[in-house]
């Protein structure tokens, strides 16, 4: 009765088992330990490990311990503030390391439940007494010798965030070993990379037997053979620069498995700008290498969505590995992965331990917001120098980001303060694609605005067209003019549709043209189509936008290269008010000033012309605004005092000011009736995540007024009739039943 207790569960036969707090302390001391010792740290691991839950030796602790547990509900002695226990460990940690290395220790112990602190709150965790009741002698003795050699102060805060993780991963895996060992036992598992790294060349092997001997798939093999190999260099930054349609994915992931054995590294890690290629990506890696051996991890991540998932064991893996991504290879979105970079909280953290000594590849690198870029690239120096992370960034359109070409242009616009990464090498034999015959032409048609009847006239005599605009109403205007063909089918995508709705309505094209070589197809599109959708149309047509997009459009038409003509890309404008504005703007005005520095006629699909197109874009960019528009590395420069929960809150790649808004697009509708009988729970709002469409405050408060959107619950909004989802355009947002009743 009077051992210091760590965790106590009662079992099925209704007795008890205990977890006494040194055994659980060794326990996570061992893994905290093993974990950071992937970056040479490993006797600060057991430190944080050793020290984390010293606070549960409080007799209000265990007071609180057993009777919230049920075990002894006459153990009262607590309140509040006397049960807390985190910051403990932390003081002890502060007596015994010299400062400020003690915040190294002090902060992710004092933090290992709430998360990290603004120094506000920690100072005021550190000027509490040490309680009596707690054993004040520790074996624990760190040094400035023992840090990773290099260190410098952009580095310090990331520290602090490894070692927090080594902690809190290793707390959360030593407490679900003694409470949930079923769940404990799911863990782990997956081959190794040698073995992924097989099957992936006997995959390679069998495409390339069966593939027909055309340029695009000689230029695809090339590119495969330059990845394989580059893998052996050493590591650092590098950057595989192939035109849309090259084959780069699986060639920049032979290069990512074979880079990983040759250097001993752990996982490899794909980052994705859009959930829609995540899923689409992991659904192809998964068909090559089975499912333990592929962990899809973004916001609407279908591992997650089964009422019962203990009734899936590999269902529950994938659960289960989300969280700290324990998985050989995870394809995750930018948001998942850059955003952790710089969280405070436990669940955000755990995973960047198992960053370290890894392959990391940032697919479609072109989209990294400009507004964060600065405290992207020095996190990634970071964790290249002292994680041992190797970094490949794969685009058609790559950006400046460090070189000759970043000091050139700082030196030419003195207003670019960006500092770059170091020394990336390029994969590619060839960037600029010159050995594989172009396959489209791009024809510049925007300096006269087009109306809307000349664009519908334009895409109506083609029978096979894309047409990529900037906004949702611009798509919505052109899909009602085009849809007038009864022989076609004409398809709206964007938005204002919902996931499900998305994906089936890709789906729905690509049968149609593959199997029906001779049925009319036209798709009226947003953006959300230019990127790892492989869809193949003869004519192109791409409202005015950046260079980089302009090209992404162009990676659907022709994609494939067996049409006896070029595909055409046709780039045009529309009249006011429907201009750009903002980012788009600069992007406009950067392909406008590329063209006047490189000439009308110049090829724009080369290499040096997006180096121009982004110089011209981070001229226009730096003139107004900052690479680091919310000022995140002024949090977390200062040290010992880092704003680590300052810094969490303002670096959000995702704006959240969206809204989103159930609809009964299929499945929808009866998962929203669910909802409205048992209220919310984990397992339905997963459910529900395909069947939701994010929509401004500003519309939200119009479709609330029109009464055509309800609120279910806090935050949780639907549509008040089905009605208002139109099968083919989405989300409506005007009052459907109102204008029927005004035309009647």
């Amino acid at each position: 009765m009077d051992e210091i207790i760590s965790h106590l569960r009662q079992l099925p036969d209704m007795t008890w088992q205990f977890q006494p707090n040194d055994e659980h302390q060794q326990g996570v001391a061992n893994l905290a330990e093993l974990f950071a010792a992937s970056f040479n740290m490993a006797e600060w691991g057991r430190a944080l490990g050793l020290l984390h839950d010293k606070g549960k030796e409080k007799h209000q602790f265990q007071d609180y311990i057993r009777n919230v547990s049920g075990f002894d509900t006459t153990r009262k002695d607590y309140d509040a503030i006397s049960r807390r226990h985190a910051y403990v460990g932390a003081l002890l940690a502060k007596s015994n390391i010299q400062p400020p290395l003690y915040i190294l220790i002090s902060q992710p112990i004092a933090g290992h439940h709430a998360g990290l602190q603004d120094p506000g709150d920690f100072h005021n965790s550190m000027a509490l007494p040490l309680p009596a009741d707690v054993d004040p002698n520790v074996d624990v003795h760190l040094s400035p010798a023992s840090l990773p050699k290099g260190l410098r102060p952009d580095d310090f805060n990331h520290l602090v965030r490894m070692l927090f993780s080594c902690l809190v991963d290793a707390d959360f895996l030593d407490t679900e070993r003694f409470m949930s060992p079923d769940s404990f036992s799911l863990r782990g598992g997956g081959q190794s990379l040698a073995s992924l790294a097989d099957k992936l060349r006997q995959h390679m092997d069998a495409l390339a037997a069966h593939a027909k001997p055309t340029p695009v798939n000689a230029f695809r093999a090339t590119i495969l053979e330059a990845c394989r190999d580059a893998a052996p260099l050493p590591q650092g930054f590098f950057s595989l620069t192939v035109p849309t349609g090259g084959g780069k994915t699986l060639a920049s992931l032979s290069w990512a498995l074979e880079h990983a054995i040759a250097h001993g590294l752990s996982r490899v890690i794909i980052a994705i700008p859009f959930t829609s290629i995540v899923s689409q990506t992991a659904a192809v890696l998964r068909s090559i290498f089975g499912d333990e051996n592929v962990l899809e991890h973004h916001s609407a991540a279908s591992a997650d969505d089964e009422a019962d998932d203990a009734i899936d064991s590999l269902k529950s893996k994938a659960r289960l590995a989300s969280e700290n991504w324990d998985a050989p290879i995870v394809v995750t979105t930018n948001v998942q992965l850059l955003e952790s970079l710089y969280a405070n909280k436990p669940s955000k953290c755990r995973k960047l331990h198992n960053i370290a000594r890894s392959v990391v590849i940032l697919d479609e690198a072109q989209a990294l917001p400009l507004s964060f870029l600065q405290p992207i690239v020095n996190a990634l120096k970071s964790y290249q120098r002292l994680f041992g992370v190797s970094f490949l960034l794969m685009t058609a359109s790559q950006p400046i980001l460090g070189g000759n070409s970043l000091q050139r242009l700082k030196k030419e616009c003195q207003r670019v303060k960006l500092n770059g990464l170091d020394d990336m090498r390029e994969i590619s034999p060839d960037p600029d694609g010159l050995a594989l015959p172009r396959r489209t032409q791009i024809v510049f048609d925007y300096e006269r605005p087009w109306d809307y009847d000349e664009l519908a006239s334009r895409l109506l005599a083609n029978d096979r067209i894309l047409c990529v605009v900037n906004t949702r109403e611009v798509a919505l205007e052109v899909f009602r003019r085009v849809a007038v063909d009864p022989d076609a089918a004409t398809f709206h995508l964007s938005r204002m549709m919902c996931g499900e709705h998305i994906q089936a309505t890709l789906a729905q094209i690509r049968r149609l043209l593959t199997e029906q070589p001779h049925k009319k197809v036209r798709v009226i599109s947003t953006q959300l189509i230019e990127a790892g959708v492989d869809l193949d149309f003869p004519a192109v047509f791409r409202q005015v936008a950046g260079l980089d997009s302009i090209l992404q459009a162009a990676g659907r038409c022709n994609r494939e290269g067996l049409r006896q003509e070029k595909g055409v890309v046709t780039v045009f404008s529309l009249p006011k008010p429907k201009v750009p504005r903002g980012a788009l703007l600069d992007a406009v005005n950067a392909l406008k000033g590329m063209r006047a520095v490189l000439g009308s006629e110049a090829d724009v699909m080369t290499q040096a012309a997006m180096t121009e197109f982004f110089g011209q874009l981070y001229a226009r960019f730096s003139r107004d605004h900052s690479f680091d528009m919310e000022a995140v590395e002024a949090e977390v420069k200062n040290i010992p005092d880092v704003q680590f929960a300052t810094a969490a809150k303002k670096f959000r790649l995702i704006d959240d000011d969206g809204v989103d808004i159930l609809v009964p697009y299929l499945n929808g509708e009866a998962l929203i009736e669910q909802l409205r009988r048992e209220g919310p729970s984990r397992w339905l709002m997963r459910k529900l995540r395909p069947y939701a469409v994010s929509v401004g405050r500003h519309l939200l408060d119009g479709l609330l007024k029109e009464r055509v959107v309800e609120q279910l619950c806090d935050g949780l909004y639907c549509l008040t009739s089905p009605n208002q989802y139109d099968a083919q355009t989405g989300l409506l947002t005007t009052n459907v039943a109102l204008e029927e009743l005004m035309m009647v």
